[in-house]
């Protein structure tokens, strides 16, 4: 999550007794330390924060660069929970001559409404609807990182016209051996699911995103927290959802269907999807090219931004053996 990793010096303030004022009287609330943290880092990123009314909807976006004829654009879609600054640290270090998009879904970040039906098909086709009303330039890259990574293989099933190559990161699906966090919650030890809303809830996730741990500080946890308490209800309606039977199997039904190259990133110490997962991808899309990296978890945009840059921009992919790095 780059607001969380992006720690700038209003950080080292906030921690002294005299920051902590200046901090009371500058931002109010957790929140909107947060929300500074982030405009900070657009401008490290070269991105502008947008917004897209689509029908009844309306998104937030960020936007990079200028479309062009010569390359391809770059769509971004975050995971469960997610939200566009998720991409920070990989947008920052695309080339400057690159246009990319990174989107809010529809009931996460600052994309306020909510769909009516939250399944993986469903949010694809969303996705489409704010493609063709944004007028992104076709065919494009189209990247997903967990929830996303099911929703963009979804899309490139249904909407093949439209896509040029799909990059998939520690994708959400059912998996041969469960991983880590899902053990847990179903041993009943742990209780973050359950108050997924509290900066204790906030701090246990990042640990489980990555292999490197670290405390953060609270006025960052508990602003991460309040706005994620924005969209609650919603949050639990899509987790129950995502347990269903069609949308943990929504990725492995629809990669056959993919007429594109498809290239597959996974941390081989990811706790949130468990790396078996590449076993399925093996087999029903034994064309897909799959790279398992050493030492890192789930949040590989945050975690190796610049091997998940190469990868996507990487032209060659197609029918290659598994790899690690």
């Amino acid at each position: 999550m780059a607001k969380v990793v992006a720690l700038t010096s209003l950080t080292a303030v906030v921690l002294t007794a005299a920051g902590r004022l200046l901090y009371r009287r500058w931002f109010h609330t957790p929140a909107n330390y947060v929300r500074e943290l982030n405009r900070q880092y657009y401008k490290e990123a070269g991105v502008e924060a947008k917004r897209q009314q689509v029908g009844p909807h309306n998104f937030a976006y960020l936007e990079k660069g200028t479309p062009t004829t010569e390359r391809p654009s770059l769509l971004f879609v975050h995971g469960f929970t997610g939200e566009k600054e998720n991409w920070l640290f990989v947008l920052k270090r695309l080339p400057a001559e690159r246009h990319a998009i990174a989107v809010d879904l529809l009931g996460h970040g600052d994309s306020t409404d909510y769909p009516d039906d939250p399944s993986i098909r469903n949010q694809a086709q969303t996705v489409k609807k704010f493609v063709d009303t944004v007028g992104l330039q076709k065919p494009f890259l189209i990247i997903g990182q967990s929830m996303g990574g099911a929703i963009v293989g979804n899309y490139a099933a249904m909407y093949p016209e439209d896509v040029a190559t799909v990059t998939l990161l520690c994708p959400l699906m059912k998996t041969p051996t469960p991983s880590t966090m899902i053990a847990d919650a179903k041993a009943g030890r742990t209780t973050a699911l359950q108050d997924a809303f509290s900066p204790e809830a906030v701090q246990y996730m990042l640990d489980q995103c990555s292999v490197e741990k670290r405390e953060y500080p609270r006025v960052l946890l508990e602003g991460i927290a309040e706005l994620r308490r924005r969209h609650e209800a919603f949050f639990g309606k899509l987790y129950f959802a995502l347990g269903k039977h069609e949308n943990r199997t929504a990725l492995e039904t629809s990669l056959p269907k993919i007429t594109v190259p498809v290239h597959v990133l996974w941390g081989d110490q990811d706790q949130i999807v468990h790396v078996s997962g590449t076993e399925v991808i093996e087999k029903v899309s034994p064309r897909s090219k799959i790279t398992i990296i050493k030492n890192k978890g789930h949040s590989l945009n945050v975690e190796c931004p610049q091997i998940v840059v190469d990868s996507v921009l990487d032209s060659t992919r197609g029918t290659t053996p598994k790899s690690s790095l």
